[in-house]
């Protein structure tokens, strides 16, 4: 996904105490709690989630994927946004 935010992950991959190598078994990751700052790692998280809740709703990807195949489609507000629940009809 071209849009991920990869330089948050990848500045919580570099922060001090996390170590990743990659072996037989494939990626592993290892974190030093006695250098690791946590309110760091927390707020990057945090940016991740953010980043998630808006990008990654159904809603989003079916624009995008509108958008990438050059449809036009009216705008119609979702459920959420008129006030309903996506798991029961209006």
């Amino acid at each position: 996904m071209r849009s991920f935010p990869k330089d948050l992950v990848l500045d919580a991959m570099g922060m001090p105490g996390v170590f990743v190598e990659y072996d037989d078994e494939g990626l592993r990751g290892f974190i030093d709690h006695a250098v690791f700052d946590h309110s760091e790692y927390f707020s990057l998280l945090r940016q991740i989630q953010d980043w998630t809740w808006k990008h990654l709703t159904t809603d989003q990807l079916a624009k995008r994927v509108l958008r990438v195949m050059n449809v036009t489609v009216a705008e119609q507000p979702s459920a959420a946004e008129r006030g309903e629940r996506a798991d029961r009809p209006g």
